[in-house]
């Protein structure tokens, strides 16, 4: 048997592709432990569909003991808890054959498998996750959502930058350079884009039927709107004194860059981040992109190849690179964009009588132009 678990949807693409190539032929359980509806829906379908033999919403383990002030009833409540529902789901984690689990801010399965004296493999889920990891981890404690007992607990047992005992390997992007003699020890390179490509078109099909997306549309993509997650924008607007709770304000944002670059009468897909829940529908008339879907899958279609992606401080582009010709990709913090695009909107429409796309595509516009208006 092989156990993924996570928290975060980021590690379904590496988790997917590992089920159906290097474990197409063992039982595979899944535990995710924060479930929204959609994304139950979606690990259903996986399941039904075997890429998963079982899958486990575990939202009752994915905090245990995180309140607690003591850490011997810390330890007792995480090892409790989490050895209840998997023996509620036949699971003896000590007779296990393998383990994954993906970086994340919450170390409580890391722990429990620490305590079990059970190895596992970390997948990092970016390149720079191993080094900021202890920084997400303390956000924990700092919103209220464990105590400073329990996050120390994790951190002195080293569960976030990969030394811990009982982590055996990570595995990590290609082009990730780890600096620490004990983690390049650990470091398995492993090429989840080279991977995703060999997978078959029957079983591409069957991945995609999952969340709802056509094999063949994909073929169809030429131009794409890339949302970042609610929490990056949350944190941006409010620093930059823009209430960041009004949808109306959050829907402007992206209505400024849709202007902006709406031209050529080339129809524009939004592919909204899975942590993204903004009404799309309620706002633009534009056709959606499962949010569910890691964006990577649209490399499953060999005739894929678009020809814009718009973004702002997305990280999705380098899983698409090779298939995009063009990236229009603002570096920009989201305040910053939202207040220029405002003052240019104003402008443009007072003294420009066509697109606003193309004309300042035509002249060479800039984001330091924006910073100076």
């Amino acid at each position: 048997m092989v156990i993924f678990h996570t928290d975060h949807w980021g590690a379904m693409a590496h988790y997917i592709v590992l089920a159906v190539t290097k474990h197409k032929d063992d039982e595979k359980v899944l535990i995710f432990t924060e479930c929204t509806e959609t994304k139950r829906i979606v690990m259903t379908k996986l399941q039904k569909e075997k890429i998963f033999d079982k899958v486990i919403f575990g939202n009752e383990i994915r905090r245990p003991g995180a309140k607690l002030k003591d850490k011997d009833l810390i330890r007792k409540e995480i090892v409790q808890t989490i050895d209840e529902v998997l023996l509620k789901n036949d699971i003896d984690i000590c007779h296990v054959n393998k383990v994954y689990t993906a970086t994340d801010i919450d170390g409580f399965f890391r722990y429990y498998l620490m305590q079990k004296k059970v190895y596992y493999t970390l997948v990092m889920l970016d390149a720079w996750d191993i080094y900021y990891s202890n920084v997400k981890n303390r956000e924990l404690y700092t919103i209220g959502l464990a105590s400073e007992q329990c996050m120390n607990l994790f951190t002195e047992s080293h569960l976030f930058d990969g030394t811990n005992e009982y982590c055996k390997e990570i595995i990590a992007f290609p082009s990730t350079e780890i600096k620490d003699a004990k983690l390049k020890k650990k470091a398995v390179k492993y090429d989840l884009l080279a991977q995703l490509d060999e997978i078959s078109k029957s079983t591409a099909k069957i991945i995609l039927n999952c969340f709802d997306v056509n094999f063949d549309y994909l073929s169809k993509l030429k131009r794409i709107l890339i949302s970042n997650s609610d929490g990056a924008y949350r944190k941006q607007m409010e620093k930059g004194g823009i209430d960041a709770k009004n949808k109306e304000e959050h829907a402007l944002l992206y209505q400024l860059l849709i202007d902006f670059y709406s031209y050529n009468n080339e129809e524009i897909i939004v592919k909204p981040h899975p942590h993204n829940f903004l009404n799309w529908g309620k706002y633009f008339d534009l056709k959606e992109l499962s949010k569910d879907m890691p964006i990577e899958f649209i490399r499953f279609n060999k005739d894929c190849f678009i020809n814009e992606v718009i973004g702002l401080q997305t990280t999705s582009i380098p899983k698409i690179q090779d298939k995009v010709q063009n990236v229009v990709l603002s570096t920009m913090d989201y305040a910053t964009y939202y207040h220029s695009m405002c003052k240019l909107y104003v402008v443009s429409k007072l003294f420009i009588d066509c697109q606003i796309g193309m004309q300042f595509e035509q002249v060479g516009f800039t984001e330091g132009f924006l910073q100076i208006m």
